[in-house]
């Protein structure tokens, strides 16, 4: 996607021309002139290269060309985390749970899309945060798509059992003052 290749990359002469009689005598693709015959280059590295072409014809002449790869084969990095959260004796979550990317990176092309739900369908809806306010098992998923179309998905589970003790309130009211009347 938006111009990234996911894998390696094979590089060739479209065309290799001169003028006026002469006859190409030298070639390569790669970044030197060495002129040695190379028709074709293997790009394996990840990342944003420019790699030439440079021919050479029998009356001494030279080109170069030139082309830009965008190679990109690792996926993002995806981690979940407790952001905010109160944890009960028995391990589980007494208050309302924020919980959110602790790592959301593409050291390559970049990230263009993420989401957080507790969806376990791809969701890019760039929060970077959900809350859990409900008491039972939960699992959040981090998703991550690099401008390349790479993905990474995360998760984490959570165990919120906050205790809800009844209540039963009551009042009572009373004069404080004022003047009764008959009946």
């Amino acid at each position: 996607a938006n111009g990234w290749y996911l894998g390696n990359v094979n590089v060739r002469f479209a065309s290799k021309t001169t003028t006026n009689g002469a006859t190409i005598t030298g070639f390569v693709i790669g970044f030197s002139e060495t002129y040695a015959g190379n028709n074709t280059y293997l790009v394996t590295k990840d990342g944003t290269s420019t790699l030439y072409g440079y021919v050479k014809d029998s009356n001494g002449k030279t080109a170069v060309c030139s082309i830009i790869i965008k190679k990109d084969n690792v996926k993002p990095s995806c981690d979940l985390g407790v952001l905010a959260g109160v944890k009960g004796n028995n391990g589980s979550y007494i208050s309302d749970v924020i919980v959110g990317f602790t790592s959301r990176t593409d050291k390559e092309s970049g990230v263009s899309a993420y989401g957080i739900t507790n969806s376990s369908t791809p969701t890019y809806n760039n929060k970077t945060r959900y809350t859990i306010n409900t008491n039972g098992n939960h699992k959040v998923y981090g998703y991550i798509k690099d401008y390349a179309g790479n993905t990474a998905v995360c998760d984490i589970k959570i165990n919120r059992n906050a205790e809800h003790k009844d209540s039963n309130p009551s009042c009572t009211l009373e004069i404080a003052e004022g003047t009764l009347g008959a009946n």
